[in-house]
């Protein structure tokens, strides 16, 4: 039997989703670091978030743009604690 939900996964990955991954994973990795340093919350479930949310997208659009929206997020709220 073929296992038709593991061939549908692997179709619909691309060079830019996997690519948006690793970029948004590694800001997500600093932001959870620097959330747990400076124990600041937002940042932490921020880093959780970018490092989590590329295994439930396949979209490279739409990896790219959530990973956008949530950094530009953490970018222009950096100064509010």
């Amino acid at each position: 039997m073929e296992d038709v939900a593991t061939e549908s996964v692997l179709n619909s990955l691309s060079f830019g989703s996997v690519a948006g991954a690793i970029v948004f994973g590694g800001v997500g990795l600093w932001l959870f670091s620097q959330g747990r340093k400076n124990a600041n919350h937002r940042n932490l479930l921020l880093g959780i978030a970018l490092m989590v949310y590329p295994i439930f997208i396949y979209n490279a659009w739409a990896v790219w743009g959530v990973g956008a929206a949530i950094s530009a997020y953490a970018y222009f709220r950096r100064h509010d604690d």
